[in-house]
């Protein structure tokens, strides 16, 4: 069987919820380890003291303080996860392909879907059940849930205040239990927030952009400190621009596509937003990386991390108290971005990854779909014979983000199944279909 690419990492570790043990509560220096034998790593969601770890054949693996401490299953099994999120304090949501949600971990008093939350037990929100949610988004303790006509429903705590929106329109169980649902914007197509924030951005299918939230050190980006407790219009960028957004507990990261390059924008708390400022932005400022071709970026509490097309890693943040940054010395902060060693183990690999952080952890891992995309690429690489084609398909009717389009013939696709059955011991192909 062909060896699987390992996970690094690092930070916070007192209750093993990075997906290894080690002598210390901390772990500076990336550690690289399997949480699956055999399977590859989806995607990762982590809270202060646990972690879920997604495979490629949709179980989950929960780390932690739920495991070490109540001695649960770490085992979870939820058919067809398209994406998991998690609040800071440790209540997970999933989203299936299926347009369901599911929830578990520690209940929190300010959010009533209407289920009774299981540490380990994914519970189907049955709210939704005649809607088909196609996104979901998690604060430090809030949740938002996006509908597939455009209507994005929030619930949770914001800090002053507990409600947002049109409080008219909360949601009921199907036993007519009210939740602490409510329609907070319509016309909606995509959702931004992180499990150390109190802020949300959200992008309409107009092509506008909205934020709300706390904004305490101007994190919002509006040129101001107040407060924002109804959707306001955020106009420094276009939407069509915008490739991600990430928060902090005090900044937000901006992934802004450039002259056909990923480049970021920043503000919020000195300390926090990379920008070697003496006092807090609240207008975004363009974060100077010169060469880089910025691809991804991911958030903890004080840190940020951004991937760059080359593969490589830059960090930066307030603090390095739990060893987020990767840094030897727990003193160490890094108010501008710097240039990680691990990169040079990730320049090595022909292979895409993917990066992921909790409030005080970071992960770096091979995503199931680039990994294969790569075989696919180099075997097929002088095909040319176009009866068919493969398509990496998310089980709906969009095509992923990350799409092979290879047009081959049918003997060659039946071959290249036979090979990763073989190789990688797959038995679930429900996300790869072959179209005539």
């Amino acid at each position: 069987m062909k060896k699987l690419p390992k996970i690094f990492g690092w930070g916070y570790n007192f209750y093993n919820q990075l997906g290894f043990q080690n002598d210390g509560f901390y772990v500076q220096n990336p550690n690289a380890f399997h949480i699956f034998p055999g399977h590859f790593v989806s995607q990762i969601s982590s809270a202060i003291e646990n972690t879920c770890f997604v495979s490629s054949s949709d179980e989950i693996i929960l780390q932690g303080y739920f495991c070490e401490k109540k001695k649960i299953d770490p085992k979870i099994k939820l058919p067809g996860i398209k994406k998991i999120q998690s609040t800071g304090r440790g209540t997970f949501i999933a989203n299936t392909i299926s347009g369901s949600v599911y929830c578990w971990g520690i209940p929190m008093s300010e959010i009533n879907l209407g289920v009774s939350l299981n540490l380990n037990t994914p519970q189907k929100v049955l709210v939704f059940e005649d809607m088909f949610i196609k996104d979901i988004a998690c604060g430090k303790n809030q949740m938002y849930f996006l509908s597939q006509n455009g209507d994005l429903f929030a619930c949770g705590n914001w800090g002053i205040k507990n409600i947002l929106g049109d409080t008219s329109s909360f949601l009921y169980s199907p036993n007519g239990e009210k939740t602490s649902l409510f329609l907070l914007f319509k016309n909606v197509d995509k959702i931004y927030s992180d499990a150390c924030c109190s802020e949300a951005f959200f992008i309409t299918k107009d092509f506008r952009i909205y934020c709300i939230g706390l904004n305490v050190w101007g994190q919002l980006g509006l040129g101001h400190f107040k407060e924002v407790w109804q959707p306001f219009e955020h106009t420094k960028f276009f939407a069509e621009q915008i490739m991600d957004i990430r928060m902090t507990s005090s900044s937000t990261i901006f992934l802004v596509k450039e002259k056909g390059c990923g480049q970021i924008y920043s503000c919020g708390k000195s300390e926090f937003n990379g920008l070697n400022s003496h006092n807090a932005i609240n207008r975004p400022q363009k974060l100077e990386m010169p060469d880089h071709d910025i691809i991804a970026i991911t958030t903890g509490s004080s840190h940020s991390i951004v991937l760059t097309s080359k593969n490589e890693i830059l960090i930066w943040g307030a603090s390095n108290s739990y060893g987020q940054l990767g840094k030897p010395s727990l003193k160490e902060n890094a108010k501008t971005p710097f240039l990680h060693s691990i990169s040079q183990i990730l320049q090595s690999t022909p292979f895409h990854i993917a990066i992921s952080s909790g409030p005080i952890t970071s992960f770096i891992f091979y995503p199931l779909d680039s990994y294969l995309i790569q075989d696919f690429l180099r075997f097929f690489q002088r095909e040319e014979n176009c009866d068919s084609k493969i398509v990496f398909f998310d089980g709906e009717k969009n095509v992923h983000s990350n799409v092979l389009n290879m047009r081959i013939g049918k003997e060659k696709c039946s071959k290249l199944f036979s090979i990763l059955k073989k190789e990688y011991k797959f038995e679930n192909f429900k996300r790869y279909w072959i179209f005539k």
